[in-house]
């Protein structure tokens, strides 16, 4: 004999699939319903996204890069690094006062970064570059804010003094190099041989011109070498500089897009406030909830 259906068992899942279909019903009903309120906050959204894209701050971000002998890699990095503090500080007065620029320009600084840190050998000399990212309000004052970050560097007291000492070192070496080649030039110029007596016979010793003159023009390019690198002690170079870019970074489109999303939410919101309480009441009236 076949056991009996559980009816009731049926009936709930029956009764389960009419419940969810009766909702989705309800809910586009309900949504039906309200579509006036739910396109005035849409369009409230709209508008107040809009006033804020109109009179958003628009950021830009550019970078120069620098060469230097002077600074290593590690405390340049800390000099940037430091500034970026007192920028998110909002300590404008120091920073006017290290970088030498105006509190206008100052106030249109959002950020500094070192974004790149490396070292190159360029001949027997040890480079030092570094990428600086900066993000302003305001594209002219990259052309301030260059001079301003190169000086800020240049006059570090521990590259101050390091520089004073290299400069010692390169003058006492360059009046040297200059020395030997006069005396060479001067030998050169006096002499193409000289005979040395000794016993009761001659010795010639012939001084060959040709190899004077060859070691007088490498002490005159050693010296050159030695003014460059003079003239260059004092300044950290420009490889690049900071590089106007129209398009700003800050995500506008999206702030656009945030106002009418937000209104429909609210919407949303209220109507479910609104479904609710009337439910509420009429569970308290007795009288049995719509299905």
């Amino acid at each position: 004999m076949a056991p009996e259906k559980n009816n009731s068992v049926y009936k709930n899942y029956n009764d389960d699939e009419i419940d969810l279909g009766d909702l989705l019903f309800g809910i586009l009903a309900v949504l039906r319903a309200n579509f006036k309120l739910i396109i005035v906050f849409v369009f409230i959204g709209l508008l107040v996204s809009t006033f804020l894209y109109i009179n958003a701050d628009r950021t830009y971000k550019s970078g120069m890069i620098l060469s230097t002998g002077m600074l290593s890699v590690e405390n340049g990095g800390s000099l940037i690094k430091t500034m970026d503090q007192l920028i998110q500080q909002g300590n404008d007065k120091q920073i006017a006062r290290l970088l030498e620029l105006p509190h206008e320009t100052i106030e249109k600084l959002i950020s500094m970064t070192v974004a790149t840190e490396t070292q190159e050998n360029v001949g027997e000399l040890r480079a030092n570059i570094f990428k600086i990212e900066v993000t302003v309000l305001d594209n002219d004052i990259l052309p301030l804010l260059e001079n301003g970050i190169i000086n800020y560097l240049e006059k570090n007291p521990y590259v101050r003094k390091r520089i004073e000492i290299k400069k010692g070192n390169l003058e006492a070496l360059i009046k040297h190099v200059h020395q030997e080649r006069l005396e060479i030039d001067s030998v050169r110029q006096n002499l193409t041989g000289s005979m040395v007596a000794k016993g009761d016979g001659l010795n010639v010793i012939m001084i060959d011109p040709a190899n004077m003159y060859a070691g007088s023009i490498a002490m005159f390019e050693k010296e050159l070498e030695l003014r460059r690198e003079l003239m260059l002690i004092d300044n950290i170079q420009v490889i690049e500089g900071f590089t106007v870019f129209e398009k700003p970074v800050t995500p506008l489109f999206r702030l656009l897009l945030a106002g009418p999303v937000i209104g429909l939410l609210l919407a949303v919101l209220i109507i479910m406030i609104k479904e609710i309480n009337k439910y509420m009441k009429k569970k308290e009236q007795g009288t049995p909830a719509p299905a």
